[in-house]
């Protein structure tokens, strides 16, 4: 099953044990209890070294090695005896259970697949959990990537292409992103392949199509078509205003 509480979103193997992924950074007698009374912590994963203390905590509480890349292990301001790395682009942390390097957001930054067939993936069909390595949309049937959300940098349609190609090769029905609870339950891997290729093709659009204050340029014929819309909409609001002015004037 994918457990919820917060957070978090993890893979629970009884044959293997509980594999934590994502977490949050209070943890309480509460949420101890409830991962104890699941058979406690075979391994922590993490996408990437955000509020990496937090699962330092975690490991101590659980005696369980903390799995990160390598190439962000630089990024890591603190020794932990539980905290150890792995490389390449695939990492088999479990049966079922492989990490995937993305890059992007962080260069090291991976995500987790889950291809089995019991639990929330007895369909066979695979779930992929991505942290912030990929984002879905407000509506809830795209997908977005990006290198900092906080300064709202974007990704370079290399880096969508790249990652697009990565996860082709990625057998998944369903994503759980972080926060909000902005999922995809079905159609995950087509809408986010259609998403990524998308993206690099808006990013990637040559300068000629934006304006001076980068806006995309509408091309003439359409603008001829909205110039009577827009005309009849700025007549209309015209007329609105000086019977709103009207109607003051009498009131006065």
């Amino acid at each position: 099953m994918i457990n919820y509480f917060n957070w978090i979103n993890s893979p629970f193997l009884p044959e293997y044990g509980n594999v934590l992924w994502g977490c949050t950074t209070f943890v309480d007698d509460a949420i101890e209890e409830v991962i104890r009374n699941q058979g406690g912590i075979a391994a922590i994963a993490i996408s990437h070294p955000h509020e990496l203390y937090s699962y330092a905590k975690w490991a101590v509480m659980f005696n369980s090695p903390v799995v990160i890349h390598e190439r962000d292990k630089d990024l890591i301001e603190f020794n932990s005896d539980f905290i150890t790395t792995w490389s390449g682009e695939e990492f088999p942390l479990a049966p079922h259970i492989t990490l995937i390097r993305l890059g992007g957001h962080y260069d090291g930054g991976a995500v987790l697949h889950w291809n089995n067939n019991q639990g929330v993936v007895q369909d066979g069909k695979g779930v992929l959990l991505c942290s912030d390595m990929l984002q879905v949309g407000i509506d809830g049937r795209t997908v977005s990537i990006m290198r900092s959300y906080n300064n709202c940098v974007p990704l370079s349609g290399v880096d969508a292409r790249r990652i697009r190609q990565k996860l082709s090769g990625v057998h998944f029905d369903r994503m759980y992103a972080s926060g909000n609870h902005r999922d995809l339950l079905v159609n995950a891997k087509r809408m986010t392949l259609s998403s990524l290729s998308k993206y690099a093709a808006a990013i990637e659009r040559p300068r000629e199509d934006v304006d001076g204050r980068g806006f995309l340029r509408i091309p003439s014929v359409l603008a001829l078509q909205a110039a009577p819309s827009i005309a009849q909409a700025g007549e209309s609001s015209r007329q609105a205003g000086e019977s709103s002015h009207q109607v003051r004037s009498l009131a006065t």
